[in-house]
């Protein structure tokens, strides 16, 4: 079933070509959010990976733990890959310019 959470039934145009329109668009706008989950996923798992490596740093057993200045290359790649990742989802949210205006209804 489509899913229309921004418009009503009654709000819907009658044209069948503006209807096609805004199924197309819609499955653009599908393809690009499961895009940019892929992308999350990739940066998730970067991270859970640093604090992973971050975690054995800090409590690991003494023979496996790392000297300080290790630790603190291993802070400085959390801080870097967050930064990345704040980064990247400041660029993909859309921009109030950047929204497509809806085209007027054709009855």
């Amino acid at each position: 079933m489509l899913c229309l959470s921004m418009a009503k039934f009654s709000d819907l145009p009658d044209d069948i070509e503006a209807l096609k329109a805004m199924i197309i668009a819609k499955n653009e706008h599908v393809l690009h959010l499961e895009n940019h989950v892929d992308v999350l996923k990739d940066h998730n798992k970067r991270l859970e990976g640093l604090v992973a490596a971050y975690k054995q740093a800090k409590y690991g057993r003494k023979s496996e733990k790392i000297n300080a200045d290790q630790y603190e290359f291993a802070l400085e790649d959390i801080e870097t890959a967050t930064a990345e990742v704040e980064t990247e989802k400041e660029q993909a949210e859309p921009k109030p310019s950047d929204q497509k205006k809806r085209a007027p209804r054709q009855n």
